[in-house]
């Protein structure tokens, strides 16, 4: 047997073993008997042993070539209904070996092709040859593991093309869009690698303006560098990225096609497709990493409830600095039936599992949930681009769209703290939520994206520019701050966040101590008191790395104005009789312009001074949050006790 070829197929795109004999019956017989021939000859001449290994070990470029060949010969399109009842449809097996010697025709496949990793891809005639190979496969010495190339399907529940483009709610209940702000606030020149493995993107829709990467963009359905879309899952997947880091040129898209126009695609397509974006070169033993976020939104519904190809890929990837983050899956069921969603953080540290919940923080009525799930996301009515035209856009559902808000959610944070690694990059956004409405007992994640909680936001009070948590800085670098103050006022807490593990703040102090003065802690709080005299003054926190942070503090005699106000999220729900209280963020955080909230229907919702909300009656009022010039509207829902309206 030697390794596949297209060209040896005796149809062009036919099913089924090559030709051996080509087109003219008697030229193929004629060739039999000089092959033959030649054979005894070499059988009678040189009585030696022949190694059952007549597959060359492939380049990666040949065997990535040569695998999206066999599939695109032998695949046929799959229903997920199918697939669920036979993981061998596709009658192809991947092998894993200890680097030793295997005789595919041994085992029955009609094709077969190797890496230089011991990697095989045997081709079958159909699938239960594959799973008696696979039987026989799994008991041998060499065999590390022999498994079903599995079909694998976009994770999407429906979707329609919208003419008019509301708001994404997502972006803003998540907490992004007020993240998106404090991390261009960072002054970052860096650049966040954002993978989308999906069926490609429309590369010319407005949405993705200054925001894609050619540098590693493939299409593994065609085998060329146009990771176009024609699918549209891809698109839309890509876009949510996008709504949840707007503003963020620096978070920049890697299109990856490996998903075919029907949203399908198999394992070792997906194997070749994470080989290409980060792993561990087994020659040289060194990791390489050419994306820093990789998204995955598409689960196994087969009856395999293990893949250790994906598992290997994805550890791999981690392990060379890629957060990888996946969605949980649509089919209202427990993840650790369907791979990839069922890896677990012991499997691969820095893999995030997202689930999908609504706008009123409950889980989405489809969206699967297990002991492998992490966090949740929005994934019900999401609006996000289409793949339609330059300007279209769709309403979507489906864990597939939960997936990107935490990918862009990663690689906001990794602009801020570049030197987190995958597990701590993990850690942080699990810790960054708010509860999840659900009392079935299930596990939907730690708890539903909250990125202001990366921020530490708490309510302005009289006569105090800002009780806050300052934005912090990047471990690795010396940054300063501009820091506007009123004469003689002072912070309430000033905190220094994002320093790295176990580090601490050695000192604090300030150049001008007759204009500014600091009072600091080792960990990273402080409060900074403007005196009597206007100018400028520098405070520095020196952390017991060496690293450097500094606050510029413009001491003016005049009032701090706001220059904006944002909040959480535009939309809140809460019950008849609750009581619930809004956090507003003012920039700059030290502004003396005091906050006032009113709201339009207080027969519906009463507000505070202080922001504290009370539901009176079901119905839905719209809160105003001003400082100064600028305001912010909230909506509030209130329902009664039993959840109407």
């Amino acid at each position: 047997m030697e390794y596949y070829d297209r060209r040896r197929m005796a149809h062009k795109g036919e099913k089924g073993f090559p030709s051996l004999y080509g087109r003219d019956r008697f030229r193929g017989v004629w060739m039999f008997s000089l092959w033959l021939i030649i054979l005894l000859y070499t059988a009678l001449c040189f009585p030696y042993h022949v190694s059952a290994d007549t597959i060359p070990a492939l380049t990666d470029d040949q065997f990535k070539a040569e695998l999206i060949g066999m599939t695109d010969a032998y695949d046929r399109s799959v229903t997920q209904q199918q697939a669920q009842k036979d993981p061998y449809v596709n009658g192809r097996l991947i092998v894993m070996t200890r680097g030793g010697v295997l005789d595919p025709e041994k085992y029955g496949a009609v094709s077969a092709i190797r890496d230089q990793e011991g990697c095989y891809i045997l081709q079958f005639a159909g699938s239960s040859d594959a799973r008696r190979a696979a039987d026989v496969l799994r008991e041998e010495d060499n065999v590390l593991s022999a498994e079903p190339d599995v079909p694998l399907f976009a994770q999407q529940v429906s979707f329609s093309a919208q003419s008019e483009v509301p708001a994404n709610w997502g972006t803003a209940y998540t907490g992004c869009d007020v993240f998106a702000e404090y991390a261009a606030s960072k002054g970052s020149n860096a650049i966040v690698r954002v993978a989308v493995i999906d069926s490609g993107i429309r590369k010319t829709h407005e949405l993705f303006k200054d925001r894609l990467l050619s540098a590693g963009e493939f299409d593994f359905v065609h085998s060329d560098k146009d990771a176009s879309d024609d699918n549209g899952h891809g698109t839309m997947v890509a876009g949510v990225i996008v709504e949840c880091s707007p503003g963020l040129n620096q978070v920049k898209l890697i299109p990856v096609k490996a998903l075919d126009s029907k949203g399908e695609t198999e394992v070792s397509t997906i194997m070749l497709a994470m080989k290409s974006l980060a792993g561990k070169d087994t020659r040289s033993g060194a990791y390489y990493r050419h994306a820093d976020v990789i998204n995955l939104s598409f689960v196994s519904v087969t009856a395999i409830r293990n893949s250790s190809v994906l598992k290997n890929e994805i550890a791999e990837a981690t392990a060379a600095g890629a957060v990888v983050v996946l969605a949980a899956g649509n089919q209202n069921e427990d993840t650790s039936v369907h791979p990839p969603a069922n890896i677990t953080d012991s499997d691969a540290p820095g893999s995030i599992i997202v689930s999908s919940c609504d706008s009123n923080g409950r889980p989405s009525n489809f969206s699967n949930y297990g002991a492998s799930v992490d966090l949740c996301a929005p994934g019900s009515n999401v609006v996000t681009a289409y793949y339609s035209s330059d300007r279209g856009y769709a309403l979507c559902n489906g864990s597939s769209f939960s997936a990107p808000c935490v990918c862009a959610a990663a690689a906001m944070v990794k602009l801020v703290e570049t030197s987190l690694s995958p597990s701590a990059l993990e850690s942080r956004l699990e810790s960054y939520v708010k509860p999840i409405e659900d009392s079935s007992g299930r596990n939907y994640g730690s708890g539903i994206l909250d990125l202001t909680k990366g921020i530490s936001v708490s309510p302005s009070q009289p006569d105090d520019p800002g009780n806050t948590s300052y934005p912090g800085t990047n471990p690795h670098a010396s940054v300063t701050y501009k820091v506007p103050m009123k004469k003689n006022t002072a912070t309430s807490v000033l905190r220094v966040v994002g320093l790295a593990g176990g580090d601490t703040v050695a000192s604090w102090r300030t150049s001008d101590p007759a204009r500014v003065q600091v009072a600091g802690k080792a960990d990273g709080t402080c409060r900074i008191r403007a005196l009597n005299q206007t100018g400028s003054a520098v405070v520095t926190a020196k952390t017991a790395s060496g690293q450097e942070v500094r606050f510029r503090i413009k001491v003016q005699k005049g009032t701090v104005q706001t220059k904006s106000v944002s909040v959480a999220s535009k939309t809140m729900v809460m019950k008849v009789g609750e009581t619930a209280a809004l956090t507003p963020l003012l920039k700059p955080v030290t502004s003396t312009q005091k906050v006032k909230f009113t709201s339009n229907r207080k027969q519906v919702v009463t507000v505070s001074k202080t922001g504290v909300l009370s539901g009176r009656l079901p119905g839905t009022a719209v809160i105003t949050i001003q400082s100064g010039k600028k305001k912010v509207k909230v909506k509030v829902t209130v329902t009664a006790a039993n959840g109407s309206t």
